[in-house]
């Protein structure tokens, strides 16, 4: 029989681990109706009595990494020129692998695009569209089409040069240098004045486009749809005549046609090196927010310790370790007009809010970072690093992360820091459908 010491080592000073059913604390019972999607029966259970059994174990180091569920779409935009016609055909720069949802909207740079109005002849397929214009036309009209057999109903992620940098298998022609979220539907109007989209948006900025097309042939898709109210869940609209044709809208945030949050990360790959020079996959706005952390899979990934050797740039970035290292440090960087931010990793495939910002140290062994108030839809977790913006050569310290809150982070310093940190604050979300 195993001895008491035996079983504390196993099983820890918590009796409850000792037993298979029942429990020491008494509970009531929290009773709760499941219903079983395949034969539609209705069950109640009582939470309490859910238990799952595993050893007792002690866990060192956890590196949590966003995880999430998303729909990527296929999205395509680009201009169609016109030079005086009344109609154009355009094509996608891609075949679509259904047909799509799609908008138009004059650029603005078009001395009299305000005096012509734009819309769909016929519904667009997957390889092709025919955009009119109410009178003739000389300037560029923008289509922006998106597909996904999740749509209408579920929230998608637009990612930009998917193809280019990340080679995930997207179909996506996006102009724009960071991802973005898009719900997309269509209404069958019936000798209607007005109608009222329903979506669901993760963020409080959104943008709203829409525009009828001609399903019926009888070129009645000549209106002008004006939005009266929008919000992150519903979108009202006047039609400027009765219609009775079909209209598709496409809502979007953050709006792709302002300053969005960029965020990337990769690996930097050491072979015995204390210092290396790395790259982004693409080129920042503005210098990123930029943490170092050592793959949790190398055995000797607790020994070394990454840490900036200078001030990151809106391209590239140096990472030191705190002793030769053979395997990879991993970098996240971001970069938004402001925080909380919405952005997509593309090496977990998970849409997830962050809160950035560094703090410049004077002889200091602990730090605070206060942020606006981020959405903690999941896991929270911080990442800090110390960067050497004085080239004193002081930035080799551990940072560890005492307490986190929504606002708030308190972290302790290895050795007092005269320098530079940025942290990086991230909440993962599963978005609702």
């Amino acid at each position: 029989m195993a001895s008491d010491d035996d079983q504390q080592q196993r099983y820890g000073r918590n009796r409850n681990l000792w037993r298979k059913v029942y429990s020491y604390n008494k509970q009531k019972p929290r009773n709760f109706t499941i219903v079983d999607e395949t034969t539609s029966r209705s069950l109640d259970v009582d939470l309490n009595q859910l238990y799952r059994h595993r050893d007792y174990f002690k866990i060192d180091k956890i590196d949590l990494q966003p995880t999430g569920a998303l729909n990527f779409v296929e999205y395509d935009e680009g201009l169609i020129y016109f030079g005086g016609e009344t109609y154009k055909t355009g094509g996608y720069n891609f075949n679509f692998s259904g047909n799509p949802f799609v908008v138009y909207t004059r650029e603005p740079t078009t001395n009299n695009y305000q005096n012509v109005n734009v819309f769909g002849l016929g519904l667009p397929t997957y390889n092709q569209f025919i955009v009119g214009t109410s009178a003739p036309f000389s300037g560029s009209v923008r289509y922006r089409a998106v597909y996904s057999p999740f749509l209408p109903g579920y929230l998608g992620y637009v990612v930009h040069n998917p193809g280019a940098i990340y080679n995930i298998g997207i179909k996506c022609n996006s102009p724009y240098t960071a991802s973005f979220a898009i719900w997309a539907g269509d209404e069958n109007s019936m000798a209607q004045y007005a109608y009222t989209a329903s979506y669901f948006m993760p963020s409080g900025s959104v943008e709203y486009r829409d525009e009828t097309h001609d399903a019926v042939g009888d070129m009645s898709s000549d209106v002008a749809l004006i939005n009266q109210t929008l919000t992150t869940g519903s979108s009202t609209n006047i039609i400027s005549a009765q219609l009775t044709n079909r209209i598709h809208w496409m809502v979007t945030t953050p709006g792709p046609t302002g300053s969005l949050p960029q965020y990337d990360e990769g690996l930097i790959n050491f072979n015995g090196e204390t210092e290396l020079t790395g790259t982004y996959n693409f080129v920042f706005t503005n210098p990123p927010f930029v943490v170092f952390t050592s793959d949790p899979a190398l055995d000797n990934s607790d020994n070394v310790n990454p840490f900036g050797l200078s001030v990151p740039g809106t391209a590239s970035f140096t990472v030191g370790v705190s002793a030769p290292f053979t395997g990879s440090v991993r970098y996240r960087a971001v970069y938004s007009p402001s925080y909380p931010a919405a952005v997509t990793s593309f090496y977990t495939g998970s849409l997830f809010y962050v809160a950035a910002g560094d703090v410049n140290g004077a002889n200091i062994t602990d730090y605070t970072a206060s942020y606006s108030a981020i959405t903690n839809l999941g896991v929270l977790e911080v990442r800090s690093t110390a960067h050497d913006a004085l080239g004193s050569g002081s930035s080799d310290v551990l940072i560890t992360n005492d307490t986190l809150s929504t606002t708030l982070s308190t972290n302790s310093i290895s050795a007092p820091l005269t320098n530079r940190i940025h942290f990086i604050v991230a909440s993962t979300v599963i978005p609702p459908p």
